[in-house]
């Protein structure tokens, strides 16, 4: 049995273990990267989306100080901007 972010159980024949990797995200270090997808509208100011979207991630308890969390633009979207946030 695994147990996924969404707290679905997920039943995984032993074959699958054996003849496949598994990823496991935080067996040796409790602390993972994970990416953050953030549309926001065309025309928003640049600069504001970083120090908003930064100020955010910095003040959550579970984001670490150390490798700091970074913004990076993604792509041009139908009707949006894309960052992501580490």
């Amino acid at each position: 049995m695994v147990q996924t972010y969404d707290n679905a159980s997920l039943t995984i024949p032993n074959s699958e273990f054996i003849g496949q990797t598994i990823t496991n995200w935080s067996y040796k270090d409790p602390s993972v990267r994970r990416a953050i997808n953030i549309g926001v509208a065309y025309g928003t100011e640049h600069e504001l989306i970083r120090k908003e979207m930064l100020a955010m991630a910095e003040q959550h308890p579970k984001v670490l100080a150390i490798t700091a969390p970074v913004l990076h633009f993604a792509d041009f979207g139908d009707s949006v901007l894309m960052f992501q946030l580490y």
